[in-house]
């Protein structure tokens, strides 16, 4: 599997394009090489200002790219142009305008996004999710416990999990590029920017849930953060929970992407 490139505080470091390469180096330590095909996408972490020929090489790049503030929510991301200069976005653009489809596609998202909730709920609390399985709940419901859980660690939570969206909505572009899906159509979120993404997300939000609720959960935690945001130490403990599971949520991704795919399709 394709590995991400992780880079904590864009400051400390240099990037280049370098033939087939991309060339990283930190202060006063050797440049890496790093060839282009091991990559999937680039996620940074910046603490005042990205330089400007980091952007321009990440662009010539064609990789997605996550450029985040370390202590803020604000984050930009990347969409490389696909070797032809499109995407074969007319069935999605096709999708949107039919409301038959977009019923669909919400009910299906809505059905999916409850499977995941109950797993997650499990996680919370392993006797509450089996009474949840037989009655029926909602949103609020399951944000309620959810809360509950977070007790007060709310902040550290709701950063946390900041952290985790952007990495998330990294590799959602990597799968639908790879998927010949445009990421900025949305069916539901046609409105946004990366409105394919967010119907992603409006999925898989339980996983980011579970995620931060056990970063926040660690005997360790009061190590892991810096005014309720996560220090470097933090930053390499979401780094080591995105990626264990990472070859799960990509084939969970995938799926999904390809299940909504087949209805837009009419398939």
């Amino acid at each position: 599997m394709k590995k991400t490139l992780y880079i904590h505080d864009s400051t400390d470091y240099n990037i280049k394009i370098d033939g087939p390469s991309l060339l990283v180096s930190k202060k006063n330590k050797s440049p890496r090489r790093i060839p282009f095909p091991y990559i999937d996408f680039v996620y940074i972490n910046y603490r005042e200002i990205v330089d400007e020929e980091i952007i321009k090489n990440l662009v010539r790049f064609q990789k997605p790219a996550v450029i985040a503030d370390l202590y803020k929510k604000d984050s930009f991301h990347l969409i490389p142009v696909t070797e032809s200069g499109y995407f074969n976005e007319i069935p999605q653009r096709l999708a949107v305008k039919s409301e038959e489809k977009r019923k669909a596609v919400q009910m299906y998202i809505k059905q999916r996004n409850r499977q995941l909730q109950i797993i997650a709920i499990k996680s919370f609390d392993k006797n509450l999710s089996k009474a949840l399985i037989t009655h029926n709940f909602d949103n609020r419901d399951y944000f309620y416990y959810l809360m509950k859980f977070c007790n007060n660690e709310r902040k550290k939570f709701f950063n946390t999990r900041r952290k985790f969206t952007d990495l998330f909505i990294g590799l959602i572009n990597v799968v639908s590029i790879e998927e010949s899906i445009n990421p900025n159509i949305g069916i539901i979120n046609d409105k946004k920017r990366l409105g394919f993404v967010y119907d992603i997300l409006c999925v898989i939000d339980p996983i980011m849930d579970t995620l931060a609720a056990k970063m926040i959960s660690f005997k360790s935690s009061l190590d892991l953060y810096y005014n309720n945001w996560p220090n470097e130490r933090g930053f390499k403990t979401i780094i080591y929970l995105f990626e264990s599971g990472k070859p799960i949520f990509s084939k969970l991704i995938l799926m999904y992407i390809k299940e909504i795919k087949s209805i837009i399709l009419g398939k």
